[in-house]
């Protein structure tokens, strides 16, 4: 499954929520100017594109626990 909410102009902090969906391979969320930090997400994201956005703080450790094989951060304040 995935979600795709990338390239809509969205601000505000990515809802924490986020982490309760465990069946989420693919997240989409660039291209938006999303603020605050990276959500933790747990189960089997194997694409986090959350480039080109308004984002800061530190990585969560909890995504390199997933199945994870892409990261896109870049054009953050991270």
């Amino acid at each position: 499954d995935f979600l795709d909410l990338s390239s809509n102009n969205i601000y505000g902090p990515i809802p924490s929520s986020i982490e309760d969906l465990d069946v989420l391979a693919f997240i989409y969320l660039f291209e938006n100017q999303f603020t605050g930090t990276i959500p933790k997400v747990k189960g089997f994201v194997e694409v986090m594109a959350l480039n080109q956005n308004q984002l800061e703080g530190p990585i969560p450790w909890e995504i390199f626990t997933t199945n994870l094989f892409s990261l896109a951060l870049n054009d953050n304040f991270l």
